[in-house]
């Protein structure tokens, strides 16, 4: 089974991003919708499957994917978002190292926030990309990063996830420590450089981690 796994979602694809990463053997699933912008772009990239509610995909693209042997999951549960949806089919699946999301932080505020409350739920391992920015979702403990090709070492910003986050950074220009805590509406690190190729993160609680595209790939 592949490693990789790519989920577009209902919402603009970042077309740059999505060239970078896919290819044959990226296992790629639609959200729903998001077969609809993937037919609109590459209509010959054929997903393993689309799956959702199915209340955004139009019949004629589900039709055109069915002929060309892509599985259609409807699943009804209104309690979960397709995205949700996406992510608990990925992990039935299993065998999956690396989650990219296609889209989500763009457009409707509320799916923003419900992209971030699926990566806090989920918390599997992979990054939100959008059309300026990549998130990615930390737990407590030690980490370290290394950038990839498409994102900049400017314009970090790290975020809690619950009331605060105590964190110790290594390889940051204005580095955070543990007694400092982010707290939303006190304190927030934004706007941050690395001075390292390689960062470090020592966490007691879990936190954002956000970084911004290359100019090559907005």
């Amino acid at each position: 089974m592949q490693n990789i796994a790519i989920v577009i979602l209902n919402t603009k694809i970042n077309l740059k991003v999505f060239d970078f990463y896919y290819n044959q053997n990226v296992f790629l699933i639609c959200a729903d919708g998001g077969a609809n912008k993937l037919y609109e772009y590459k209509k010959e990239i054929i997903p393993k499957c689309i799956i959702g509610d199915l209340d955004s995909l139009k019949p004629e693209i589900q039709q055109y994917y069915e002929s060309h042997n892509c599985s259609i999951i409807k699943v009804d549960d209104q309690d979960t978002s397709d995205f949700e949806k996406a992510i608990t089919y990925l992990q039935q699946l299993d065998g999956f190292h690396h989650i990219i999301i296609i889209g989500g932080l763009q457009e409707r505020f509320d799916q923003t926030i419900n992209s971030l409350h699926t990566l806090v739920k989920f918390n599997f391992t992979g990054e939100i990309i959008s059309d300026y920015s990549i998130v990615r979702y930390f737990k407590e403990g030690f980490h370290t990063f290394k950038f990839s090709e498409i994102e900049q070492e400017k314009g970090i910003s790290l975020f809690p996830q619950g009331t605060q986050a105590r964190i110790n950074t290594k390889g940051l220009k204005w580095n955070v420590t543990q007694d400092h805590p982010l707290i939303l509406g006190k304190f927030l690190s934004t706007s941050n450089e690395a001075v390292e190729k390689q960062l470090e993160f020592d966490s007691l609680d879990n936190f954002f981690f956000v970084t911004q595209l290359k100019d090559e790939y907005i």
